[in-house]
């Protein structure tokens, strides 16, 4: 009796302890607002503005009443300082009772003239309350300064953080909801389901990942920039007769329209195409949603791992892109295999699929591939060492001669195969180092990363433990993680980052047996449950935070999505198009006429608005993404050949990410200026046309060659005329390029007039070298440059920002000249 009496005991305990955590969980979503995201600033105009003195003898006090219950800080500007600009400025948050609640320093040396400088202030405001903002100096600052904030009793740029949307509230109370009831049936012998319910919960559950996960596959062609512009010569390149790993070179490859499809007025054939494979993929997705049911209703995916897997779907819902779809049904199909060969299950059309699946990656997007060939490589390996199980090679082995061969009918010719496969290598290596910004994921969101993380770590090693031989997918996911992980803290951030990983992570708990860990009765497996449950709840938690979806966002994106496919047969390219911004004069137009014409760097989607434009495309696709000197030799040449290159050029005076312009491809801009000549220009368009005689490739001489301090200034020698750069990366920017990213690195230009020019540079393009010469910067300087023949020379050249904490402490350079 004792004994039974304790096991009620430790039930009851169980109950209380996992309802109060719900509760405790409403009360600090709904009643305290705990939930929030980033921050949003308070607009002000400058005529609202005033300046303040600020001295040493007297701070500055302004009052407030709080909008939002989640401060972040202020923004302050500061004027006519001190020439030294020596010591400090002290902000404080404080309540009526001047109890400081957050302060905030600065030091004036660090503070730029005439811009918004901000002040971290954390802190949980009550609305009904008065603060108080104090601006002071330091006790060594002895001058009077200005600070600019408004006239009123509020100081400048008040930061506040977004409040969490309803939707995610929602789907962070259900998980929490997901967690008690885990912890609940874990204390209890289960809870009695009726077979017809269990039935309906089932269904109701794969319907909705059929609809959040079923893709959007139609894209519109809405402006002529960056992203929609390839995205348009994706849907061209078939019709035009472009090959990849011929003609162009790019991250995706022949079939890589298929993840945006647009509806064009010559690409009929190819459209329809595109539809009809996408549905037999469909097909091949609700065919292993179906498996997926069945095994569920045997009871080899649990109604725990079913729950789990849809609300990590919904937590994460964003607007679906097409290319991962395909990773994860992979990902999906080897889950539905393992499941059935751990019960004695076998079923050829697995292997079919998942063959299938890995092939047509090859030819869509090819970072996809990596991510899907390194998922099965490493569930291969594990199920071969760990399990004694070689058959699912043959998940593997077909696609492997499939590829090639599929290659080789479209393309017959093994040097391009070699350069399909060795190119795209090196232009998705190239991104990951070139297309990084300094800091991606900061704040909340590292929080964020690392806690998903840990989480997985968690979910890995619990698996491992207690049910190795179910555990291939779950291990082989790493891998897709891992390259998930370098997507979100290169470039695009958590939030993108998250709307791959969330698929991704969807698929795991479908792996995990909890019928199975219940009736084991070791002590890891009796707590590996509820650590389970949690390290789920507390990931789709991060993720529905991170995402910041709403109901208003997910009716649009599935109207959308349904209007796009009872719609397939509409125009893809819009009216938005047209607009004037973009235009180019009727003057340049007829100067074109029928000849042949490139667009350079990247609006290469110019032809769907100026139809009878002859347009005609160069190795790299557009000039903006990619910048390493590989592909920039392969344009390079393909500007010197008179056979294969435009007859004219209009280049658009724009760049990204603030590169000096020209210089992130240099040797492309000294084919373009060594074999094209101004014709006119007017308001951003420049336009070239090619020389009858291009000018001769110049003899270059090593005249020296110099080591110096990475960060300091270079002057040029006088006879040099061309330079190259050799940057090597330290122990730790190689490991940070390997398992984080390396920062950006910028160079100052200073020319003998005195101008100067400040920009990113790209690392690897550095060791290609460059011309001592003007970059124009502007369509002013670039019509002096190609009309007049400008004379301007590079003096010195300093590289600095952060990306010099990657490299060593010496560079190498070599001087040249030209003949």
């Amino acid at each position: 009796m004792g004994k039974l009496g304790m096991s009620g005991l430790k039930k009851q305990i169980v109950v209380l302890l996992s309802l109060l955590m719900l509760l405790a969980g409403i009360y600090y979503i709904w009643v305290y607002q705990g939930i929030r995201y980033s921050y949003e600033d308070t607009d002000s105009p400058m005529d609202s503005l005033a300046m303040i003195p600020l001295t040493w003898e007297e701070p500055q006090i302004r009052m407030f009443a709080p909008d939002n219950h989640y401060l972040e800080g202020i923004k302050l500007m500061l004027l006519n300082p001190s020439e030294e600009k020596s010591g400090d400025i002290v902000v404080k948050l404080l309540d009526r009772d001047n109890t400081v609640l957050a302060q905030s320093n600065r030091e004036l040396s660090e503070m730029e003239l005439g811009e918004w400088e901000y002040f971290p202030l954390q802190s949980r405001l009550s609305l009904s309350d008065e603060y108080i903002i104090s601006v002071e100096p330091s006790d060594n600052l002895n001058e009077s300064l200005f600070v600019v904030t408004q006239s009123d009793d509020i100081a400048m740029g008040f930061r506040y953080a977004k409040e969490g949307s309803v939707y995610e509230k929602t789907i962070i109370t259900i998980l929490l909801m997901f967690f008690a009831g885990v912890a609940i049936w874990q204390a209890f012998s289960g809870f009695p389901i009726l077979p017809s319910v269990k039935k309906i919960i089932g269904a109701f559950l794969i319907l909705i990942q059929l609809v959040i996960y079923l893709p959007n596959v139609i894209s519109k062609l809405g402006w002529i920039n960056l992203d929609d512009s390839w995205r348009y010569f994706l849907n061209i390149s078939g019709h035009e007769g472009y090959i990849f790993g011929k003609d162009v070179f790019f991250t995706y490859g022949p079939l890589g329209y298929l993840c945006y499809m647009m509806n064009l007025p010559d690409n009929g054939p190819w459209f329809i195409v595109g539809v009809a494979i996408w549905i037999v993929i469909i097909a091949i997705y609700i065919f292993l949603l179906w498996r997926g049911f069945a095994l569920y209703l045997k009871g080899r995916i649990s109604i725990i791992s079913i729950t789990s897997s849809t609300l990590c779907a919904v937590a994460s819902f964003i607007v679906l892109e097409r290319d991962n779809f395909l990773l994860y049904l992979l990902l999906l199909a080897t889950t539905v295999y393992l499941i059935e060969r751990r019960e004695n299950e076998e079923h050829i059309y697995i292997y079919v699929i998942c063959n299938a699946l890995l092939t047509l990656m090859f030819f869509v997007k090819f970072s996809t591939f990596t991510s899907g060939f390194a998922f099965l490589i490493l569930f291969v390996a594990y199920e071969w060492i760990v399990c004694k199980d070689r058959k699912p090679i043959w998940l593997l082995i077909p696609s492997l001669v499939a590829m090639p061969i599929c290659y080789l009918i479209y393309n017959p010719s093994v040097t391009n195969l070699k350069d399909y496969v060795v190119g795209i290598l090196k232009i998705s290596s190239g991104w990951m180092e070139t297309q990084q910004y300094d800091f991606t994921v900061m704040g909340k969101d590292l929080v964020a990363l690392i806690s998903i993380m840990v989480c997985y770590v968690i979910l890995l090693v619990l698996a491992l433990m207690t049910q190795h031989e179910k555990s291939g997918v779950i291990f082989a996911c790493s891998a897709s993680m891992f390259f998930v992980y370098k997507y979100a803290t290169t470039r695009h951030g958590l939030a993108c980052g998250i709307w791959l990983f969330g698929m991704i992570y969807s698929i795991i708990p479908l792996t995990i047996d909890f019928k199975a860990l219940k009736e084991n009765k070791g002590k890891i497996a009796a707590i590996a449950i509820p650590i389970i449950a949690l390290c789920i709840t507390i990931t789709g938690a991060f993720q529905a935070n991170t995402v910041h979806n709403s109901f208003g966002n997910i009716k649009e994106t599935l109207k959308d999505k349904a209007y796009n496919w009872t719609h397939l047969g509409e125009n893809g390219i819009e009216d938005t198009i047209y607009g004037d911004y973009m235009s180019v004069s009727e003057t340049l137009l007829a100067e074109i006429g029928s000849g042949t014409v490139a667009v350079y760097p990247y609006k290469v989607s110019l032809k769907a608005a100026y139809p009878d434009l002859n347009v005609i495309h160069y190795p790299s696709v557009q000039n903006a993404n990619e910048f390493i000197p590989w592909i920039d030799s392969k344009t390079a040449e393909w500007f010197a050949d008179s056979e294969k290159a435009s007859e004219y050029l209009l280049i658009k005076d724009e760049t990204i990410d603030g590169h000096i312009k020209y210089l992130d491809a240099p040797l492309t801009w000294q084919s373009i200026v060594n074999n094209y000549s101004l014709v006119d220009y007017e308001g951003d368009w420049t336009l070239l046309r090619r020389k009858p005689v291009a000018a001769k490739e110049p003899i270059r001489t090593m005249i020296s060659t110099e080591t110096h301090p990475t960060k300091a200034t270079i002057n040029v020698p006088d006879k040099a005329n061309y330079v190259v750069i050799h940057t090597n990366y330290s122990l730790v920017g190689k490991l940070k390029k390997l398992f984080y990213h390396v920062y950006i690195l910028h160079m100052i230009i200073e020319y003998d007039d005195g101008t100067s020019v400040d920009g990113r540079v790209m690392t690897p393009d550095l060791e290609s070298g460059f011309e001592l010469c003007e970059y124009p910067q502007n369509t002013g300087e670039l019509v002096g440059f190609l009309g007049d023949g400008s004379q301007k020379r590079i003096k010195n050249i300093t590289l600095h920002g952060l990306g010099t904490k990657d490299l060593k402490d010496k560079i190498e350079i070599e001087w040249y000249t030209e003949q």
